[in-house]
């Protein structure tokens, strides 16, 4: 209405909602398009190793069919994870989690130690790894520098490089490699889902392209940052700075919880000091 009043404010209100449930259901919609083509290929390819198998038997050799079928199914695995957390980040409040993820003391410095001994690549290189412990949610917090880690092995030459440090009220965790790097351009961009660049378009080795995605919304609901830099060896450096200060740690956010908090729902009686 051209008239400045209630009604028009209204309008205005209901409209911008409207957007709102517009913009959600095209996210959601783009969302289930996605994961279907993701997992389009590794099912085809489960099915197809299976189908030669069954049609000549006395030609297929098992066992390796056995083990490809088993990589295959826990890349889909893996995938499904990544959705399903992806998704609950989407929805923290509809996700059908019957309990909020705890939130504890997590000594950062044994993550990314364990992290990248569990890599099991000799290219790894820890450099000035100092102690620093943060709040947060530890499996969401190794997801995070898994993720990282294996995305410098992947497109690096044969050299990755980590350090994490302390600085001020902040923990910042570096991880470079020597690969072709990101142009400042594509550095936001790649942290879109689904998104792989042009020449990692490869499956095999450039991956589903969910992995800096749900890396960035894991350290975002840990109040913390996430971006691209140049790095000193050519590469792309990846940087995470994360709150150590436990007030600006995530301790009400939804979905999520301090072990030390009372149960939801479990409030104390009457009188009785919290």
């Amino acid at each position: 209405p051209p008239a400045d009043d209630e009604v028009r404010r209204l309008v205005v209100s209901l409209n911008r909602m409207l957007d709102r449930v517009a913009e959600g259901a095209r996210r959601q919609r783009a969302f289930v398009g996605d994961a279907s083509h993701e997992l389009r290929s590794p099912i085809a390819a489960l099915r197809a190793q299976l189908e030669v198998g069954l049609a000549h038997p006395e030609e297929a050799d098992w066992p390796r069919r056995a083990r490809d079928a088993t990589e295959e199914v826990i890349r889909m695995q893996r995938l499904v994870e990544d959705l399903l957390r992806m998704a609950r980040l989407d929805e923290p409040d509809v996700s059908g989690d019957s309990s909020p993820r705890p939130v504890s003391d997590v000594d950062l410095d044994d993550v990314v130690r364990s992290e990248a001994a569990a890599l099991g690549k000799a290219k790894v290189a820890l450099l000035g790894v100092s102690p620093v412990r943060v709040r947060g949610v530890e499996p969401d917090l190794r997801r995070v520098v898994r993720n990282l880690l294996e995305n410098a092995e992947r497109y690096g030459k044969g050299r990755v490089q980590v350090s994490l440090t302390q600085r001020g009220d902040e923990a910042h965790l570096d991880i470079e490699d020597d690969g072709p790097g990101i142009p400042p351009e594509q550095r936001e961009r790649v942290f879109a889902r689904f998104t792989r660049l042009d020449w990692s378009r490869n499956r095999a080795s450039g991956g589903a392209g969910i992995g800096l995605s749900l890396a960035r919304g894991l350290v975002q609901e840990h109040g913390g940052d996430i971006w691209i830099e140049e790095g000193r060896m050519g590469g792309a450096r990846l940087v995470v700075v994360l709150p150590v200060d436990p007030e600006r740690a995530p301790s009400s956010r939804s979905g999520l919880r301090r072990l030390d908090a009372e149960p939801p729902g479990e409030a104390p009686p009457s009188g009785t000091p919290r």
